[in-house]
Parts: C-alpha cells; sequence; structure tokens
C-alpha cells in the first residue's frame, strides 16, 4: 500500500523553495544519473519540438536527468496528442451532429484527458504556475565568476 499524504517531493525542488528538509532527505534520496536524457526515437514531430524546448528549460532549473527520459517522452507524446486534438475540434466544432442524436466531439474528450496528463507531467517537472511560484532560484554563477574566485591571490 502506498504510503500516505502527499508525494513526496525531490530535494532538487525542496531546495529551490528553499526548505529545510533538504539536507536530511538529500542523505536518504537517490538522486538521477546527471546529464541529458535520450530523445526516443518513437516521438512524432510535435512530441520533438516539445523535447527540443523542454530539456534546456528544465536542465536550466536543475530538475533533469538520465534518468527522467520517459516522463519527458509522455508529456511531449501527451502535447503532440493535444495539438492534433486542439486541430480536429478547431476543424470539426465541439459537438457531432448524427441523423437520430448530437454528441461532444470524441476529440474533445482526447483533448481534456491529454489536458490532465500535461497538467500532472507539468507539476512533476515545476512547469506550471503554481508549481513556479513554490521554487526559489539561488542566482546563476557565470564561468567569468567562477574564475575570477578560483584565480590564486596576487
Amino acid at each position: 500500500m502506498p504510503g500516505r499524504g502527499p508525494k513526496r517531493l525531490p530535494s532538487a525542488v525542496l531546495a529551490l523553495r528553499g526548505s529545510t528538509l533538504t539536507t536530511e532527505r538529500r542523505r536518504e534520496e537517490i538522486a538521477g544519473p546527471a546529464g541529458e536524457p535520450v530523445m526516443p526515437v518513437e516521438l512524432d514531430e510535435i512530441a520533438r519540438l516539445a523535447w527540443a524546448d523542454l530539456v534546456p528549460i528544465l536542465r536550466d532549473m536543475g530538475v533533469l536527468s538520465r534518468a527522467d527520459g520517459r516522463t519527458l517522452a509522455r508529456y511531449c507524446t501527451a502535447w503532440s496528442r493535444w495539438c492534433a486534438a486542439k486541430r480536429l475540434v478547431e476543424a470539426d466544432g465541439l459537438l457531432e451532429i448524427g441523423t437520430s442524436r448530437t454528441r461532444v466531439s470524441p476529440a474533445v474528450d482526447v483533448l481534456e484527458r491529454a489536458g490532465k496528463e500535461l497538467t500532472q507531467l507539468e507539476c512533476e517537472f515545476g512547469l506550471t504556475p503554481s508549481a513556479r511560484t513554490r521554487l526559489k532560484t539561488s542566482p546563476v554563477i557565470h564561468d567569468d565568476n567562477i574564475a575570477r574566485y578560483l584565480r590564486p591571490p596576487g
């Protein structure tokens, strides 16, 4: 049976939020392997574009590891599905009018389900406005600053 209460957040997200739990959690948390995940070949064109857009953003946020590839692939696939359903709804409308009845287009259902999946995965990666309000960022240190501090005095 899964644990009770809300899911535990990764220590990287806790650190960005300024939480005091970070140090004790990092000791027991398994970190994902460093680096960027490899883009799966199964992704379609729209999903590949989403992947190319998101990897640099997630890397810069410090919440991406090589282990996140499948989750990111699911997000990109859901994005592609959402885009396709949105195009269908825009072209065909919200309703299907038949001879005996009128019903909501199945594309609307696909659009809503993909939207829910996107929102859930965006929260996992810290990509929603509400998720970002809980994150605190530290100042970015540029290479010039590092070199200046590492230079021997004199």
